[in-house]
C-alpha cells in the first residue's frame, strides 16, 4: 500500500480501487459468515457479490 511521507494511507488510491478485482493489486479477503473465517475473494465470489447473490 502506498503511504505519504508521514506513513498515512493514500486514500484516493484506495477509493478508486475499491474492491474491484480488475483494479486491485493486492489480495482481498472477506469474512464469510457461513464458514466463520476469512476467505480469498476470487472472481466467482466477486461476481456473486456484484449480482446480489451474496450479501453482507
Amino acid at each position: 500500500m502506498e503511504t505519504t511521507g508521514t506513513f498515512k494511507l493514500i486514500k484516493t488510491v484506495l477509493k478508486t480501487e475499491g474492491y474491484n478485482l480488475n483494479k486491485m493489486r493486492d489480495t482481498i479477503y472477506l469474512l464469510s459468515s457461513k464458514a466463520n473465517c476469512y476467505q480469498f475473494l476470487d472472481r466467482v465470489t466477486y461476481e456473486k457479490i456484484i449480482s446480489g447473490e451474496i450479501t453482507f
